[in-house]
């Protein structure tokens, strides 16, 4: 009976060994909880109802950001923007509205990185109908007056829509170049 008795211990100390193992290899993979800051990345500020404006050496704006709440950070100067609505302007006419769910800014301010729900809105002028695009990412560079895409983009206009992979918008020359995967469909202008 004792020999009986000793394998079951063994079996028990074996199993609950395993048991542990498993429980500490589990622990120690889980990711930090998503609420802890970096280490040293802490906001320095936090504003609410902000509007920035950058210019160029000319004086010219470059680019307007509107948020309900930003912040700063102390490590880095990089700013973060929640729900940010941007004006882009460029040597042309009009000027480019840009809407996300969230924002991040360079400490230069020279890099835009929009993420979530990105919307791209050109208005109609007389000389070139406006367009209205979406994407999940989209990284401004405004003094290169040039955003772009990696992921999918979807533009739509009056009588056209395009879809692809990949986009480069140069605000400059008004001009659009899609990398990859490209499908459109354009339906003829209605006579009035």
């Amino acid at each position: 009976m004792n020999g009986r008795r000793g394998r079951w211990v063994l079996f028990l100390v074996i199993a609950l060994g395993a048991a542990a193992s498993l429980w500490l290899s589990e622990f120690l993979r889980r990711p930090p909880p998503a609420d802890r800051q970096a280490e040293g990345h802490v906001p320095e500020s936090v504003l609410e109802g902000v509007r920035l404006v950058q210019y160029d050496l000319r004086g010219t704006v470059r680019y307007r950001l509107e948020s309900p709440r930003l912040v700063q950070f102390l490590d880095d100067r990089s700013i973060e923007a929640v729900t940010p609505r941007i004006e882009l302007h460029s040597d042309g006419p009009r000027p480019l509205r840009v809407h996300a769910h969230h924002a991040w800014m360079s400490p230069d301010r020279n890099r835009i990185e929009l993420r979530g729900g990105v919307s791209i809105r050109r208005m109609d002028i007389a000389e070139a109908p406006g367009f209205t695009a979406h994407a999940r990412r989209l990284v401004i560079l405004p003094h290169q007056q040039v955003a772009s895409t990696a992921g999918p983009v979807t533009i739509q206009g009056r009588g056209f829509r395009i879809e692809g992979v990949g986009a480069e918008l140069f605000l400059a020359q008004g001009r659009l170049r899609i990398h990859s995967r490209v499908r459109s469909r354009f339906q003829p202008a209605e006579a009035s």
